[in-house]
């Protein structure tokens, strides 16, 4: 099985679900990958069905069987992303206005 890859990425979301024609925002998103090169292109093909996109990735860890999280919210995106055999968890969506 591969393994999972934490990815805390800016994006873009296009939708009627947020406020203006582009909201920016972050987001941690969990998902099974060979490489964190690999993840993003993943990623980057989910979003694009959704009419979302990454701007860039803060940071892109692998996450372990090992891991232990200090926040409940991100355990429980580890123990779903574990429990499916390819997943794309979606943490909360923070977004922000630009001018």
């Amino acid at each position: 099985m591969l393994p999972i890859w934490h990815l805390f990425v800016e994006l873009t979301v296009c939708t009627g679900d947020f406020p203006g024609p582009n909201t920016i925002g972050f987001m941690n998103i969990l998902l099974r990958a060979e490489t964190a090169t690999g993840a993003q292109q993943k990623l980057s093909a989910y979003f694009s069905d959704h009419g979302w996109s990454i701007v860039k990735v803060e940071s892109a860890r692998m996450i372990g069987l090992d891991f232990i999280a200090e926040d409940d919210d991100f355990a429980d995106l580890v123990t779903r992303a574990h429990a499916h055999p390819d997943p794309i968890i979606l943490g909360t969506l923070h977004s922000y206005k630009t001018n």
